[in-house]
């Protein structure tokens, strides 16, 4: 097992240097060729307004837009599309909610990864035990990487065990956020060991099918990233429901594909909410889908954060 140490720096959420911008059609399609900057507060703040509006049923089109796809949230004067490119690069359009005119495009790898990510740590935090701070992670990517920077800076993270099957991976994504993290960051060669003590742990369906529900502590809090493809496929393995308080971040489509019976709620996730930490014993779970809102504050998020300058658009052409 490799284990490594990290002091503390705080997250890059200063602004470079910029060059003038033009506040009209800003395309960050490709952001991580400008190493943008994010306001991950901003970010967190934003999702948990979506929340927010979701529990108070706020987040369905407005009349014009019945049937769209989009996100919409109140008080958001744009909403947010994605649109398929050439050989699979999908953008997310944010557009004027009055005049349809483009404002921005973002890579959809970086809205899916930074929005999935991010509500899920915000959820995670507002479910998880107080003072719970050993996290388990079982795979890495982009959302995970998310998950443990907005995670990390909503509740002191006392240990990070990670696994995944592929060590040169692990370990350079184990280096990179050691350099940011207070949390001592380890390397497991399994992932039963990667569960060991573990009071959150986060992974997908697959990387559950053959683990133990038991290995996680009473009280412990689980959160899965998942998807359309993986429901279908087969969902959660019935053996980490049993037991648990179920939450999702969008109850419908569950319903939608009829692929899970009993109750699930949104929690109090809204902004300003307090802890929906279950009973000691209770262990909790909560499915990360990704609804369509999560775009659109993920988006225009970083679009107000782009016209403030605090982040550096990649210009078109």
């Amino acid at each position: 097992m490799l284990e490594r140490e990290a002091d503390f720096e705080k997250l890059n959420l200063g602004p470079p240097d910029l060059e003038d911008t033009d506040p009209g059609d800003t395309d960050l399609a490709n952001p991580d060729s400008g190493d943008p900057t994010l306001e991950l507060p901003k970010v967190l703040a934003a999702l948990g307004a979506g929340f927010a509006a979701q529990n108070a049923g706020q987040t369905a089109p407005p009349e014009r837009f019945a049937g769209s796809s989009g996100g919409f949230l109140p008080g958001v004067p744009a909403y947010a599309v994605r649109v398929p490119g050439a050989e699979g690069n999908e953008t997310v359009k944010l557009l004027d909610l009055r005049t349809d005119a483009p404002l921005a495009t973002f890579g959809a790898d970086l809205v899916a990864a930074l929005g999935g990510g991010a509500s899920a740590a915000l959820a995670t935090h507002r479910l998880a035990r107080p003072g719970a701070g050993t996290l388990a992670l079982l795979g890495v990517g982009g959302a995970e990487r998310w998950f443990l920077r907005s995670l990390a800076a909503l509740r002191g993270l006392e240990r990070v065990q990670l696994y995944e099957p592929k060590p040169f991976q692990a370990g350079r994504f184990a280096a990179e956020l050691a350099r940011e993290l207070r949390a001592k960051l380890v390397v497991a060669d399994g992932p039963d060991e990667a569960l060991l003590d573990a009071e959150i742990v986060l992974a997908a369906p697959p990387r559950l099918a053959f683990l133990d529900p038991e290995s996680l502590r009473p009280g412990g809090h689980l959160t899965v990233f998942s998807g359309r493809d993986d429901l279908r496929a087969g969902g959660l393995p019935a053996a980490w429901l049993q037991g648990a308080r179920v939450v999702a971040d969008d109850p419908a489509l569950l319903a939608e594909l009829g692929l899970f019976e009993g109750e699930v709620d949104t929690g109090e996730l809204g902004a300003g909410a307090v802890s929906g930490a279950s009973p000691r014993a209770e262990r909790t779970l909560y499915l990360a889908l990704g609804p369509a809102w999560q775009d659109l504050a993920v988006a225009w998020s970083l679009y107000r954060t782009s016209l403030a300058g605090e982040i550096r658009p990649v210009r078109k052409g």
